[in-house]
């Protein structure tokens, strides 16, 4: 397997949680906990570069698509609720109005 995807590094062990990608997955007592993981080693509340065109545009589509992982993968409307201000505070944080968001 390392020969093949020798640009990607796995670190496996046996646990009751795991992060894979930007998916965080427990197991509580029996029940499957999951919600959005952040890479800890990037900076938070940094927006994508945009290199060409309208990044107000671009910026509003990265929202709303950030928006579906956190629906599809958070266990709890709190959890949910606590990406969604994640990703508004880090519109706020770069510039972009409240309107905006």
């Amino acid at each position: 397997m390392k020969s093949e995807y020798h640009h990607l590094s796995f670190d496996i062990h046996i646990g009751k949680n795991l992060n894979y990608l930007d998916l965080y997955l427990e197991n509580r007592h029996g029940l499957l906990y999951s919600r959005v993981h952040h890479q800890p080693n990037q900076q938070p509340y940094t927006l994508p570069y945009i290199s060409k065109g309208n990044s107000i545009r671009k910026h509003s589509h990265w929202l709303r698509s950030s928006l579906k992982p956190a629906v599809r993968y958070c266990t709890t409307i709190e959890d949910f609720n606590q990406e969604r201000i994640y990703l508004e505070m880090t519109c706020l944080a770069n510039g972009y109005s409240v309107e905006f968001v």
